[in-house]
């Protein structure tokens, strides 16, 4: 008899989205994104799940406004928190706490 790796959980361990920034020295840097069905695209914005559908629109507007290169730290924290804002309002069963942490 095998061992149930599912027990307690019905949820599929590999359905997930991923987001990556790639940094390197040889080439400019990218941000991209691939699912589970391995679609992957690289977007100067990006954003998964409910965020993708509400807050991106956000984000590119700002990004096609100021272009990537010429937005700050202090801006991306502000576009950052009032799309936390607008995803909060949008689903009120969130928590409207949010952490931020920039490396």
């Amino acid at each position: 008899m095998g061992i149930k790796t599912e027990r307690g959980s019905s949820t599929k361990p590999y359905s997930l989205s991923l987001l990556a920034q790639v940094l390197t020295t040889y080439v400019s840097s990218f941000l991209a994104y691939v699912d589970l069905l391995g679609t992957t695209y690289e977007d100067n914005t990006i954003a998964t799940g409910y965020g993708a559908y509400i807050a991106l629109p956000l984000l590119r507007e700002v990004v096609d406004k100021k272009g990537v290169e010429n937005i700050t730290e202090e801006d991306a924290r502000k576009i950052l928190m009032e799309s936390m804002k607008v995803l909060f309002y949008r689903d009120a069963r969130s928590l409207n706490k949010v952490c931020t942490r920039f490396l």
